[in-house]
């Protein structure tokens, strides 16, 4: 019977390898996730988040309606359509985390700032209706500040996984895969070394 002498080159080298796809792969996963966030999210923001953003900070309902309507224009202009979800999975999907159910609400703020603009702006159910339009655009949360949901949280959850799932979580398995194929020839040459 024939004994194999330990090779503490090929061990050297197999760890030399792990190593090297080791630091490839969070390189690659870096920049994936960068890009993702500064090219792909970008977009959505331009597109649809910046409307949605100076409707809530303005008071005038003509603005707000403005903004609003270039939000939806934009959300319709990425692509999202009405049968689009922000939920992966189809157990997880409602009617209301649809682009249709999102669209019907943009629609129907659109709908309270045409009523706003027809009140009289001395009137109190004018200022109720500008808080409610605010508190539609953005639900705060109980502390009262700017933290919350905003209207366009649909639009944006189904634009990333509809549109860009390999930013979204793709990417991400891949990475995982390749930190595993990295982590076995480290394993394996320092058994070999031992």
């Amino acid at each position: 019977m024939r004994r194999f002498k330990k090779d503490k080159n090929g061990g050297i080298g197999l760890v030399a390898l792990g190593i090297i796809i080791l630091i490839c792969t969070i390189i690659f996963g870096v920049v994936v996730w960068m890009d993702g966030q500064t090219v792909v999210q970008k977009k959505y923001q331009v597109a649809v988040h910046s409307y949605v953003d100076q409707a809530y900070y303005t008071n005038d309902p003509v603005l707000i309606k403005e903004n609003l309507t270039q939000a939806e224009q934009g959300m319709r202009d990425l692509g999202l359509t009405d049968s689009m979800s922000w939920k992966f999975w189809s157990w997880e999907q409602t009617p209301s985390e649809s682009m249709k159910a999102q669209y019907g609400q943009m629609d129907a703020i659109i709908a309270q700032c045409n009523l706003a603009i027809a009140d009289n702006p001395n009137n109190l159910s004018y200022t109720n209706r500008i808080t409610q339009i605010h508190n539609t655009i953005c639900t705060p949360k109980t502390n009262g500040d700017n933290s919350g949901a905003w209207v366009d949280q649909v639009a944006e959850g189904a634009f990333w996984l509809d549109l860009n799932a390999w930013y979204a979580w793709q990417w991400q398995i891949v990475v995982g895969i390749l930190l595993v194929i990295g982590v076995i020839p480290l394993l394996i040459g320092f058994a070999m070394d031992s």
